[in-house]
């Protein structure tokens, strides 16, 4: 088997409530993966040697900076898998507090964000803010991308 990527669903908790989360997850979300079990996932995909990015997803892994930057760290210095993470941008709000963040993660072997932006989104998370946060990234080299959910003739559409 050649797999490349093993992804991390980090938590169910997210400061959105989107009305289209696949996952259900909201700011009541209570669920936070279990370091022990994440790190011998970490451990297994680290000795099949053809993964090269743990993508991070939830809810909001951002919410939990401390715990994804243990995670990302781990893989990064003990096999050097590079992390990606799916977020609403949220931290792009303040940019002392975004671009410190987001230093911290790279050292840790972040290498990409992944985005979401869409009228779904934008209720909880401005499109100013996701600007800042792709700016941020962007400052600091790390390869960023937006997801978009196109809604046809949804009027909170926005280009970001």
């Amino acid at each position: 088997m050649d797999m490349r990527i093993v992804g991390f669903s980090l938590t169910d908790k997210c400061n959105a409530s989107c009305a289209v989360c696949c996952f259900q997850c909201s700011p009541r979300g209570s669920f936070l993966v279990d370091e022990g079990v994440a790190r011998r996932y970490i451990d297994e995909a680290g000795e099949m040697g053809t993964v090269d990015t743990l993508y991070f997803s939830g809810g909001e892994p951002l919410l939990f900076p401390e715990v994804l930057k243990r995670l990302a760290r781990y893989a990064f210095e003990g096999y050097s898998i590079r992390s990606l993470v799916a977020t609403n941008g949220f931290w792009g709000a303040d940019v002392e507090r975004g671009t410190a963040l987001m230093r911290e993660l790279a050292e840790c072997g972040l290498s990409s964000v992944r985005i979401s932006a869409d009228p779904y989104h934008q209720q909880y998370v401005p499109a100013d803010t996701v600007k800042g946060a792709l700016r941020i990234a962007h400052g600091l080299g790390i390869l960023s991308h937006v997801t978009v959910m196109d809604v046809k003739g949804h009027p909170n559409m926005r280009a970001v």
